[in-house]
């Protein structure tokens, strides 16, 4: 069951957060707040679910798999103790976002509210528990959490976890997943 929520009462496009009620640029990371992440909890839900299904009263969204992306990266983050869900956007019923653009517009706020998020590039300076947003070939979005560093030279591509094709940390090529690793855009929690 998918539904909409405003952004601290304030009705706001999906996925920004107003200007009047996001921290301000400048703020040194000292003052900014950190997340109390747990990066094993994480990985090691994507680990056991990536496979197939999941821990939320909804299940997995389509019988396909490829609109659960979103969904299942955000229960990753949860496992972990972090809580994507404080934008306008679709949610499930444990309250978490299920769409890519809004997970997206939740990290990209995220770095500059928080400490201990932060924006990683180029891709070679991306690693194992690094959360990594596809821009595939098609236009669509997709999400996922890295397995390993992203192979930059020879036959490029990376391993993840995700659940389009319910990848369980194994290696996808650029060609076979249908990315290049210049249209992604990689974030870390530390």
């Amino acid at each position: 069951m998918l539904t909409r929520r405003k952004f601290l009462g304030v009705s706001v496009a999906a996925g920004v957060v107003p200007a009047s009620l996001a921290i301000p640029g400048g703020v040194s990371a000292a003052v900014r707040p950190r997340l109390n992440y747990n990066a094993a909890n994480a990985i090691a839900y994507a680990k056991k679910w990536s496979p197939r299904g999941n821990d939320c009263p909804d299940g997995e969204y389509d019988k396909n798999n490829w609109t659960d992306c979103a969904h299942f990266i955000s229960h990753v983050l949860k496992a972990g103790n972090v809580f994507p869900n404080a934008q306008d956007g679709l949610y499930c019923r444990s309250g978490l976002l299920v769409r890519a653009a809004d997970l997206l517009s939740w990290f990209t706020n995220a770095t500059g509210r928080f400490s201990n998020v932060s924006s990683i590039a180029p891709a070679a300076s991306a690693r194992a528990g690094d959360y990594c947003f596809m821009f595939l070939n098609g236009g669509q979005r997709h999400v996922v959490l890295l397995a390993g560093q992203p192979k930059t030279t020879g036959s490029r591509g990376m391993a993840f976890y995700a659940h389009s094709k319910n990848r369980t940390g194994n290696f996808v090529s650029e060609k076979d997943g249908n990315y290049k690793l210049e249209n992604c855009m990689f974030y870390r929690i530390s």
